[in-house]
């Protein structure tokens, strides 16, 4: 609304005796409707129907005022006009029984608050200073007393101190010589020795935030590991390793595990420090600090060889890293040395297993066979010392030396599973049963994980499985056995086609659902997705088809609709709901005769379907429409007149003496053609578009009494090119009523003829009425199906009607008012 209008609003008188709002003149009484509001979609004049109803001027409607707030929240839940003034609460406003609760709760405040402040006033504030009186506290009556007192070894002792002197007798006493010497240090001081509280504060490692929300919680875990860094900085190592524990219970992050780790090895705590890394390599694999620190302790431990393959990872990632380089060389001393003992006393030492196994003796320590059972040995001890990063590391080794080994497999996935890490113990445990099936330990484990990772994963949890890896037939224990008989071949893969065909009906009958939940939410396109994965697995079941059909309607994909019905009829021939639903894609074709035929075929099934009765008068009466406009020497044509660009006309000059002779033959309805009754000179219009003769000009009547005479003179006009006559025609015509004349009739060229006789005819004349026609002509049927298939010059021709139409200057409309209106257009 611009500021004419609003200033023209404000200036406008009001008769006496009234209370008629500028708001209540701007809108008419037949807008404050139910209809109305439910169609309407500017949220500013929705405000100003909400201001008009809430004020009373036009009557107190209490539902209608709530069906215009609710709508108005659908379309603007942030409008300005939905806000309320809610008067302070009164005493009248509550009962007596809330109101006497209220006095006696302020009543009680006031009493401890008086009690209260009389016990301060009668006690001491501070007892340990001398009686002193001083100034009273700003604002109150008394005054605080001072006692000075001085702590020694438990003992009170009077302080030596004096007080300043406040007259010239007491400074001609005052001893300036002392107190000279007392600056110049002559004098000593015999201070107590001070107490050096060694005791730090307990503070907790961990923090309850279970009422926190999840943006809480990070803020929270940000300032505790704020406050670490700030002690570690300090080199307080233990403190900040408090605040970064507390940090991680709240939120675990890879930056708190490296900083404590960092913190742990500052105080030679090796393990904890081992651990952190661990867990931020476990969050963030290849970081490049947690290798780095899990390096510096790993070398500390001793762990030369592991140390030197994290510090070979860091140093691939960043060549130059100048600490990693540096440790490296270190490592690499380490291991030199450390080398030669190791093979002095691999002479002298003797392996055997643990655990008694068949044909395995004594060796020495250079065969592979020997160091892959000490590894494993060493693994097992892991395990059961809960030392699983270790077992992990020590089985991998086991299995490097002798691959498909058994119990490094087996140990390595109790590790992996202990550690929580179920994708790689489910993965080893596979392993393990495809060298021997005959583990129970490895069955148990893997229905175990099983279910552990279906709760984590969902559905599709073997996707995201590392690879399982193919165990060859010579490390395989049980495929040494004779291989099973063709019953046991035939059983088994009968067992697995029925395992087949019941995991396929179970994700059948999932996908049906969830199409199903799809189309109740109104999301057809996810609908149609799913319901054509159901005919991957089930391609012959009928009701698939005709719920693809239906969301094929919903979004106006008519062919592929028909296709999906013509599939469930090969199918069941019978089917009452592929015939209604490929009747109405053959109405969305324009294929009115085989339309008519299916809807027959309904009814004769089930005569009780008023649906497919109530589709039947219609496309009853477009199949006589579209018979009317056809070629006289093809008169049983199915199909109407395609909308092509340069054919209407040759088919309407065809079709000419077809309809006049069916307006003289037809007898059941005499007004629906101007030659039967002919009308008033002044109401009839005779077109002279096209290069025609006089003898060929057609009558148009410009006051059609039903949608069936308007469409005739429209279509007259049309074939014509006789713009002033459709602008006569809309003239006489009310706007509200020209949806429903159109109906579904509606189609793109007429939308382009009916835009070009406003822009050129009527605009100049009267801007409101073509303002009014645009108002309602979007909400006919079918309106936002023909804008989508308008073409470009089309589509700029009505550009040009709304960019000519808001330079109007009119009391009726704003600029903006236009500017919506073309958003539902363009």
């Amino acid at each position: 609304m611009n500021a004419e209008i609003v200033s023209s609003l404000l200036t406008q008188e009001v008769p006496a005796g009234t209370t008629e709002t500028p708001y209540a003149a701007a809108v008419p009484v037949d807008h404050l409707d139910y209809g109305y509001i439910e169609k309407c979609t500017d949220v500013k004049y929705l405000g100003k129907i909400l201001r008009v109803l809430r004020s009373g001027d036009e009557g107190i409607y209490p539902h209608l005022i709530e069906f215009c707030e609710s709508r108005l929240e659908r379309l603007d839940p942030r409008s300005r006009a939905l806000r309320k003034d809610n008067p302070p609460a009164t005493a009248a406003c509550l009962s007596g029984d809330e109101w006497s609760q209220i006095t006696d709760e302020l009543k009680k405040w006031e009493r401890d608050a008086k009690m209260s402040e009389t016990e301060l006033k009668q006690q001491s504030l501070f007892h340990d200073l001398e009686n002193d009186n001083v100034p009273p506290v700003r604002g109150s009556s008394c005054s605080i007393t001072l006692k000075q007192n001085a702590v020694s070894n438990g003992q009170k002792k009077t302080s030596q101190k004096k007080v300043l002197p406040r007259n010239y007798i007491e400074w001609d006493q005052y001893d300036v010589d002392r107190e000279c010497d007392k600056i110049d240090g002559n004098v000593t001081k015999k201070d107590p020795p001070a107490i050096i509280n060694s005791r730090y504060l307990k503070i907790r490692s961990k923090m309850n935030t279970t009422a926190l929300t999840e943006q809480e919680k990070v803020l929270v875990a940000n300032r505790e590991k704020v406050k670490g860094n700030e002690a570690f900085k300090a080199n307080d190592y233990e403190e900040a390793v408090v605040y970064y524990s507390r940090s991680l219970s709240v939120v675990p992050t890879v930056a708190g595990y490296n900083n404590r780790a960092q913190s742990e090895i500052n105080l030679q705590h090796w393990h904890n420090a081992l651990n952190d890394c661990q867990k931020a390599l476990e969050m963030e694999p290849g970081n490049m600090k947690a290798l780095l620190r899990r390096a510096t302790v790993l070398k500390q431990q001793g762990n030369y060889q592991m140390a030197a393959e994290d510090l070979r990872s860091v140093l691939q990632a960043e060549p130059q890293n100048i600490t990693a380089t540096k440790l490296l060389v270190e490592v690499d001393k380490k291991l030199n040395q450390c080398q030669p003992e190791k093979e002095r006393k691999s002479k002298k030492i003797v392996i055997q297993e643990v655990e008694n196994e068949q044909g395995e003796d004594q060796r020495g320590m250079d065969s592979p066979e020997d160091l892959c059972v000490l590894y494993s040995n060493r693994a097992a001890c892991y395990l059961k010392d809960g030392n699983s990063s270790e077992c992990i590391q020590d089985c991998t080794r086991s299995l490097e030396l002798q691959p498909f080994s058994l119990k490094p497999l087996l140990r390595r996935a109790m590790a992996y599973e202990t550690m929580e890490r179920y994708r790689q113990a489910y993965v080893d445990y596979k392993t393990v049963l495809q060298i021997d099936i005959s583990v129970q330990a490895a069955h148990d484990s893997v229905n175990r994980i099983t279910r552990l990772l279906i709760e984590q994963d969902g559905e599709q949890w073997r996707e995201k499985l590392p690879e399982i890896p193919l165990v060859p037939l010579s490390a395989q224990q049980h495929r040494r056995e004779e291989p099973p008989s063709a019953e046991v071949l035939q059983a088994r893969a009968e067992k697995a086609k029925h395992h087949a065909a019941r995991k396929a009906e179970v994700c059948f009958n999932s996908l049906k659902q969830e199409g199903n939940e799809f189309v109740k939410k109104g999301q057809f396109q996810e609908a149609v997705r799913t319901y054509s994965e159901c005919l991957k697995l089930k391609p012959e079941e009928c009701p698939i088809y005709t719920n693809r059909a239906l969301c094929f309607l919903k979004l106006d994909m008519f062919a592929e609709a028909k296709q999906d019905c013509d599939s469930a009829l090969r199918l069941e021939p019978a089917n009452k709901k592929a015939f209604y639903r490929r009747a109405l894609a053959h109405k969305g074709l324009k294929d009115y005769l085989a339309c008519s035929s299916d809807l027959q075929e309904v009814l004769q099934q089930d005569p009780n379907v008023a649906e497919a009765e109530k589709e039947l008068e219609e496309v009853t009466l477009l199949l006589r429409q579209s018979l009317a406009q056809g070629s006289p020497s093809n008169p049983r044509r199915t199909v109407p007149i395609t909308e092509v660009e340069g054919t209407e006309e040759e088919d309407w000059q065809a079709a000419e003496p077809d309809r006049t002779k069916a307006a003289e033959t037809e007898t059941e309805e005499p007004s629906t053609t101007s030659t039967s009754t002919p009308a008033p000179p002044e109401n009839q219009c005779r077109g002279g578009g096209g290069g025609r003769g006089e003898e060929e000009a057609i009558t148009i009547n410009l006051q059609p009494s039903n949608s069936y005479e308007f469409n005739q003179s429209l279509n007259a006009a049309r074939a014509q090119s006789n713009l002033p006559a459709c602008a006569e025609l809309l003239s006489c015509v009310p706007p509200e009523t020209l949806p429903v004349y159109l109906s579904n009739q509606l189609d793109g060229h007429t939308v382009s003829f009916i835009m070009q006789a406003l822009d050129t005819q009527l605009l100049q004349k009267d801007p409101n009425l073509v303002y009014q026609h645009l108002t309602h002509l979007h909400t006919a049927d079918r309106f936002s199906v023909v804008v989508m298939l308008l073409e470009k010059s089309e589509r700029g021709q009505m550009t040009r009607l709304f960019d000519r139409l808001s330079a109007v200057d009119s009391d009726t409309f704003s600029k903006n008012d236009v500017q919506n209106l073309a958003n539902k257009y363009i």
